[in-house]
């Protein structure tokens, strides 16, 4: 796997999990609450464990994204919740604020956000073990069948740099779509998270 450009200073200059979200300029109240209602149930946090690769002490969580981001919105305050059940440190890093990072996951591959990563500490730096993007595989239909029956969505985020009143009317939409997000991973949706780290672990464990 590949090693992060990632070091002690680089890595205490990102905000637990905690601080990023009361910094947030977006979505706040909302991010706020669902890391207040998210919980791991017994049976994830045991899925997962059995897929990391001991010893855990060594295992930190390395997340991307920025302030605007629904996915991160509605997905990170389960992902804080399952490190803090793991025992695995997490830190958040802006992209804006850290062009090195953010260009290395492009240079990897990586052009979306939220991008987390279970990264290893060795000899040889801090090596990645498991890489999750964006969404679960599941809730990405859910956006697309949710996106086709708003038939203006496409147009006024297409219109919304240049037009006002298109901005106004997209970003309304855009806050019901998270509503909607927020009701799917309440409802069950955050398991599949859980689902796709322990897979993805034992993947990459082969």
């Amino acid at each position: 796997m590949e090693q992060l450009p990632l070091d002690e200073s680089t890595w205490t200059g990102g905000l637990k999990p905690a601080d990023y979200f009361q910094s947030l300029a977006n979505y706040k109240h909302l991010v706020l609450s669902l890391y207040r209602d998210a919980s791991v149930a017994d049976e994830e946090r045991e899925r997962v464990a059995a897929a990391l690769p001991a010893p855990v002490d060594d295992l930190r969580l390395v997340v991307l994204t920025e302030d605007w981001c629904g996915d991160s919105a509605t997905t990170l305050p389960y992902i804080a919740r399952l490190g803090e059940a793991l025992g695995v440190d997490m830190r958040v890093f802006r992209q804006s604020r850290n062009a090195l990072l953010k260009q290395w996951y492009v240079d990897h591959g990586t052009d979306h956000i939220p991008v987390v990563s279970v990264v290893r500490g060795t000899d040889d730096g801090w090596q990645e073990v498991l890489r999750w993007v964006e969404r679960p595989a599941s809730a990405q239909g859910r956006v697309e069948e949710w996106i086709g029956a708003q038939p203006r969505f496409t147009e006024l985020r297409a219109r919304k740099d240049e037009d006002p009143a298109a901005a106004k009317e997209y970003f309304g939409l855009y806050a019901r779509l998270l509503r909607e997000m927020a009701s799917w991973y309440r409802n069950g949706l955050w398991t599949e998270i859980a689902d796709e780290f322990s897979e993805g672990l034992v993947k990459n464990r082969r």
